[in-house]
This record gives C-alpha cells, sequence and structure tokens, in this order.
C-alpha cells in the first residue's frame, strides 16, 4: 500500500511514498531523539557524581566529616578542645605540625620505635587521626610527615640546631604578626611527651620481655592534651622576661631554660650584679647556685627588685645545691622569707620505701594541699626525685609573707655533713623542703594566682632540674614550670585543657568487622537504590512522550 507525498517537485505530480518506510524514518526519528535524550542525561550524572566527589573530597580535607565509631571518640578529638583551636586567631597565622616519619608507615599501622607497642601500630595510626582533625578545625594549621633522612628535615630543624629529634617527634612551628613585627615560635615535643611509658622495672605488667631483655612499653598516648597545650603556649600574647644571675660563681640552669624557652620566657644574662643592673622589663631573677656570698648591696638590689616601687608582682627563684659554702648573708635574706637554709649539709633518705632503684635516690612527694601551683601534678603519676640537696625547712617568714612546701622529702630523711660517712653523724631530721613557694603582697587577696604579689621559690638543688630532662615521666621540670606559670597568672587564661588519655585497652572497643560490613551495606544499597529511582523515573517519562 502506498500513499501519495503532497509535495510536487518542479511541477510534476507529487511521488507516491510508501506506508512502512514513513513509520521506519519515525522510528529513526524517536530513537535518535531518546538516544541522544539519554546520552545527556548519562553526561550529566557523570557529571554529578565527579562533582560531588570532588566538592566531597574538598570538604572531608577542611572538615571534620568522618565517621568515629570507637565507643569512647578514641579518633576524634575533645569538644572543648575543638573549640579552643578553632578559635586560635593571630594576624598572618601559619602552623606546621612536623611529624618526623615516613608517611605511609605512620598513617598505615606499620610505623615502629624502640619501644614495646601492645598495639600493633595502632596508637600511631590514632595519632594520624587526631593530627589530621587540628588543621580541619582551623585553616591555619598544616600537617606534614617528613622522614629524617629527607633533606627538607634539615630545613625545618635549622631553628632549633640543638635538639636531638628522632622517629616520632613532632615539630610544632608558629609564625605570625605581633606588633607590626615576624614572630618565629617553635615547639619539640618528644616521644616521651606524646606517651605514657612505663619505667618500673619492678612493674612486669609494664614491661614486655623480648630476647633477654625488658622493653619500656607505651602504655597509653597524651597526644591531644600535648599539642593543643603547645598550640597554646606558641600562639599567646605574653612573653615573659627572666633575668638569670650567673653573678658569683653562679651557672646557668640549661635544661630549665630550654623548657621555658618553649613556653615564652625569653631570658637575659647577669654576670656582675654590681656593673648591670637588673632589666626594669624582667618578670623573673634566677640566682643559680652562687658559690660566693653575696653582699648587702646585692641583696638591697634583690629586695628593691621585688619590692617593685611598692607594685610587687616579681619573682625570684632560688636555685640551691649541697655544693655550696656556707653563704650567710643570702642565708638570711632567704630566712626573711621563711626559708631556713643548712649549707654545708645534704639530705639523706633512710627509708628504702622511699627511694628509687637506680643509685637509692630519694622520692619526693607533691603536698597535696599546693595544687594551686602544681597542678594536677600529685594525681599525675610521675615521679620526683634528685640528689645532692642542701636540707632546706620552712621557719616563720618576716612581715606580712606566707610560706608553703610544694615538693617535699619524707619526714624519713635526715641531715648528714656533706663529708659525713654515716647515718650517725645526722645532724637534722625532715621533712626537707625541695621545691617551696613564699609570697607577699600588700593587700589581703582572695585569688591566689593575683599578679600583684611577689614571690620566692626555693630548689633544694640543681640536680632537681637536671634529672628532671632525663625522662618524661620525671615530673621535676613540670613541677618548676607549673609553679613559675602560676605565679605569672598564666592561668587566668580561662583555658583548661582536657587531660584525657588513650589507653591501649581502648584498642578493643574499635569498630567490629559487622559493623563495618553493615555500614558498607548501607551504603551499596543506597548508592544502587538511588540509581534505580533515577532509571524508573527516566522510564516514565519516556514512556508518556
Amino acid at each position: 500500500m502506498s500513499i501519495w507525498n503532497k509535495k510536487k517537485t518542479d511541477g510534476q505530480e507529487p511521488l507516491p511514498v510508501n506506508e512502512e518506510q514513513l513509520r521506519s524514518r519515525s522510528a529513526r526519528k524517536r530513537k535518535m531523539k531518546y538516544g541522544a535524550y539519554a546520552t545527556v542525561i548519562t553526561c550529566v550524572f557523570v557529571a554529578v557524581v565527579i562533582l560531588f566527589n570532588i566538592v566531597a573530597t574538598i570538604l572531608a580535607e577542611r572538615f571534620p566529616l568522618s565517621l568515629d565509631l570507637t565507643a569512647g571518640g578514641d579518633f576524634t578529638i575533645n569538644e572543648e578542645n575543638a573549640d579552643y583551636i578553632a578559635g586560635i586567631q593571630r594576624d598572618d597565622l601559619n602552623i606546621t605540625i612536623v611529624v618526623c616519619a615516613d608517611e605511609t608507615a605512620y598513617t598505615g599501622g606499620t610505623f615502629s620505635v624502640n619501644y614495646y607497642d601492645p598495639s600493633n601500630g595502632q596508637y600511631f595510626v590514632q595519632n594520624a587521626y587526631l593530627l589530621k582533625e587540628y588543621t580541619r578545625r582551623n585553616k591555619a594549621i598544616h600537617l606534614q610527615y617528613i622522614d629524617k633522612s629527607d633533606p627538607e628535615f634539615n630545613a625545618y630543624t635549622a631553628m632549633c640546631p640543638d635538639e636531638e629529634f628522632v622517629d616520632g617527634d613532632l615539630l610544632l612551628i608558629a609564625e605570625f604578626t605581633m606588633d607590626g613585627e615576624k614572630v618565629q615560635r617553635w615547639r619539640h615535643l618528644e616521644l616521651e611527651d606524646l606517651f605514657e611509658i612505663s619505667y618500673d622495672q619492678n612493674d612486669q605488667k609494664s614491661l614486655y620481655y623480648a630476647q633477654y631483655y625488658y622493653m619500656m612499653t607505651l602504655m597509653s598516648n597524651n597526644i591531644e592534651t600535648q599539642v593543643t597545650s603547645a598550640l597554646a603556649s606558641l600562639t599567646s600574647d605574653k612573653v615573659y622576661q627572666v633575668a638569670v644571675l650567673t653573678h658569683n660563681g653562679g651557672e646557668e640552669p640549661t635544661e630549665l631554660e630550654s623548657l621555658m624557652k618553649q613556653n615564652n620566657y625569653q631570658f637575659t644574662e647577669v654576670s656582675n650584679l654590681n656593673e648591670e643592673e637588673i632589666p626594669a622589663d624582667a618578670d623573673i631573677v634566677i640566682v643559680s647556685r652562687p658559690m660566693y656570698d653575696y653582699s648587702e648591696n646585692e641583696l638591697d638590689l634583690l629586695d628593691a627588685f621585688l619590692d617593685n616601687d611598692g607594685q610587687y608582682g616579681k619573682t625570684v627563684f632560688y636555685i640551691a645545691d649541697a655544693s655550696q659554702p656556707d653563704l650567710p648573708n643570702l642565708n638570711e635574706f632567704l630566712s626573711e622569707w621563711g626559708f631556713s637554709v643548712m649549707s654545708g649539709n645534704w639530705a639523706v633518705e633512710t627509708d628504702t620505701d622511699n627511694q628509687m632503684n637506680l643509685g637509692n635516690l630519694p622520692l619526693f612527694k607533691v603536698s597535696e594541699e599546693t595544687n594551686t601551683y602544681t597542678g594536677e601534678l600529685a594525681d599525675s603519676g610521675y615521679t620526683f626525685y634528685s640528689t645532692y640537696d642542701v636540707p632546706i625547712q620552712l621557719k616563720k617568714p618576716n612581715g606580712p609573707r606566707e610560706n608553703q612546701t610544694l615538693i617535699a622529702y619524707a619526714d624519713t630523711a635526715v641531715s648528714m655533713p656533706v663529708d659525713g660517712q654515716s647515718l650517725e653523724e645526722a645532724n637534722g631530721n625532715g621533712p626537707f623542703v625541695a621545691l617551696g613557694l613564699s609570697q607577699v603582697t600588700p593587700a589581703v587577696l582572695e585569688d591566689p594566682t593575683d599578679i600583684t604579689r611577689s614571690y620566692v621559690v626555693v630548689c633544694s638543688s640543681m640536680e632537681f632540674i637536671d634529672l628532671g630532662s632525663y625522662s618524661a615521666k620525671i615530673g621535676n621540670l613540670y613541677a618548676i614550670m607549673n609553679t613559675l606559670d602560676t605565679v605569672m597568672g598564666k592561668e587566668d587564661s580561662g583555658v583548661s585543657f582536657d587531660s584525657r588519655t588513650y589507653s591501649n585497652d581502648q584498642f578493643e572497643e574499635l569498630p567490629s568487622s559487622r559493623v563495618v560490613t553493615i555500614v558498607t551495606a548501607v551504603l551499596v544499597i543506597l548508592t544502587v537504590g538511588s540509581l534505580v529511582i533515577v532509571g524508573v523515573v527516566i522510564r516514565r517519562r519516556r514512556k508518556r512522550k
């Protein structure tokens, strides 16, 4: 059957057109139309998927979109610290957290250190997640992994040439503008700072026996508290000035200086108090183990410094030592502040229960009544010990002063002559002051950290400071730093840090394979379901046309 084509060509009669040809032509047009439509839909869908992945990747890099399925949120920084990190702001601020490690090993669970790691690398995976969250919470914070063998590593550590880095250490660098000047600060967090590490040779549960020797064990993870506290210090507005008096044979307390410099204290040496003045902007004067006595004129200068024209707000930190000879003038100055120094003697602990296994060094205890200055060190698990300490005891101070012991020898300690040979020569009984504080104020103040007070802080030996650098578990330096920070008013910032740790036991709470399987299945079902719905909608629209 044929029909006539009504279109004429060059005056000729219309040509017959086959009906089947017409239907075939129409079908081809519809096929091309729907094919093009389907192609466009497919291209748009693919483009949307690609765009979604790009946006999701960017958001995941910048914002905390990951899902922490652990019961205690072990891979997520806590809310208090998250809010603090997000609020860190300075002009032109740039913070770099350098991890001294190969990134693949550190983040992949194959990183190892010279300690027994019962988590089999999961501690460092945990660290990687937590450090990544710092960059997500604040765009000024950046994270970089650099192996020590990489030449780029030397470029970073050039700013701190005296520091020794090992695998797993962190270097935090803060750069910003303050009062129109460029400021660069850094903080070295050692592996021992980031983890609680067992050092108790009598605690077999905390040691690992391998190849005929014991390895110290990583017991728990303290990275969040350490990193956030470091950032608080690095970005602080206040810089405290310290004058070290190496006058009269004194020496610089290098270990303490190193720690204080990382906490925004700047140092000036005064080698001759008769020829050099104490800097007017000095907040603290350190009298560091002098071997010759101070004159009355020199002590008058210390009194004038503490009085500060009646404004107070100054601190003298005195470091004694059993190696010193009798210093009657200086001892009289300390006596006025409530400290009786027994020169020519040293403190000896007689009770073996109060001694360390290593060299029978005496153990100290933090006074439970002085948490204002020593923080929570009494319950922190830190060990405090020293040697060659001059016996110091509290006495009633002169005038409106108050004194107290912060860290002390037990009452089983005795005072012995430095050249004594037996306990029969003991000439005094403990307790003795290892770290003490005396304060004076022009008025009665309710706030014990009010900066209008002036303070004299005493330490019983240089060994108390030097031994504090041997291990992160020795709390000597932390006690001194907490005390000095408090008398400087640094705790008035209103910022507190969560001291929680991540114990190895918590790794048992990681999401099980069943939970992971369920979550994966849900995501697959949602994806496939979305595609099916899109296909059904397209098919129905095509049928209607």
